[in-house]
């Protein structure tokens, strides 16, 4: 059987990859939506199919392609080099801790199909079992460093079992794992101690410090945010004994749950991630409306990718 899949654009060649070109990156690569996207970050590009999805689809956007797997960049590298989009996509061969550490960009879509068994027997494989397996220190690290990098109205996709999906959810909730951000008393990253302590001048009273204090923090609080490195810890500001912090939060905006038939329980959900309040809003999405045959939404979705449509 031939490692390279067709699509219409491009194709993908699969070899010494963990993951291979899937129904859960395709619905992902054409689900994934935003406006006036400018920069565009997949986090565990794998075969590199959904960044290409996506490059197809966003002819302005620029897109870095995070893939810690040394096997699997190689592949995704070659897949980008060949496509009629390599231009505008990045590798970049690193965990996506350590490209937020790197880096200070501002995303107007992220997305991601990770690692989702948690707990859970693990392949001997090594790509499979990178490819496949994470724990809750994974999905922790993902939510405070997507924070601080998606811009104001950048959205976060991920394709999720219901589980994982449940404690995604549960993460978020939980006021430990918010993103806050604020002019600094010091920075706590993981596995380090405190650096930096920063104060400002006194000013001649109180009320007028207080006063430049908050004029000081919304004008930096955006570009501290990009700078910041996650997993991150509290940030705070001591100006002369006047402490302030603001918040970077994320919450579900929307669930989409796909199901394989009309009648059959949900098997994935796709989480739309965004900054600020929450939504309840859910959508239901169909594959096959019988057996060996796709629902009209299905072929809709993916015409302008698969060769069978």
């Amino acid at each position: 059987m031939s490692k390279v899949f067709q699509f219409k654009q491009f194709s993908v060649d699969q070899t010494n990859c963990g993951m291979k070109v899937n129904t859960d990156a395709a619905l992902l690569g054409s689900i994934a939506h935003n406006d006036d996207i400018e920069r565009i970050l997949e986090i565990g590009t794998g075969t590199g199919v959904i960044a290409l999805m996506l490059a197809q689809r966003y002819a302005s956007a620029l897109i870095d392609a995070v893939e810690i797997d040394d096997m699997a960049a190689e592949t995704a590298e070659l897949n980008f080099r060949n496509s009629p989009f390599a231009p505008k996509i990045s590798l970049v061969r690193s965990s996506f801790e350590e490209h937020f550490s790197n880096t200070a960009a501002k995303y107007d879509l992220i997305v991601s199909n990770p690692p989702y068994f948690i707990n859970s027997l693990r392949s001997d494989d090594p790509s499979r079992r990178l490819a496949r397996h994470a724990n809750e220190d994974f999905f922790k690290n993902l939510v405070s460093g997507v924070a601080a990098h998606l811009s104001s109205k950048g959205l976060l996709y991920l394709i999720l079992p219901l589980d994982t999906a449940e404690l995604v959810k549960t993460l978020l909730a939980q006021s430990g794992v918010r993103y806050r951000a604020s002019p600094m008393l010091y920075q706590e990253r993981a596995g380090k101690t405190p650096t930096l302590t920063q104060r400002a001048q006194s000013g001649p009273q109180r009320s007028q410090r207080k006063n430049r204090t908050k004029r000081l923090q919304q004008a930096l609080c955006e570009k501290l945010c990009a700078l910041c490195a996650g997993p991150l810890r509290p940030l705070r500001l001591n100006f002369g004994g006047y402490v302030s912090s603001s918040s970077i939060e994320l919450a579900v905006r929307k669930t989409i749950f796909i199901h394989s038939f009309p009648e059959s329980k949900p098997y994935r959900c796709i989480l739309v991630i965004g900054i600020g309040a929450r939504n309840t809003d859910t959508q239901k999405f169909v594959i096959y409306e019988a057996q060996n045959a796709y629902t009209e939404e299905y072929r809709m979705l993916l015409k302008d990718y698969l060769t069978i449509f």
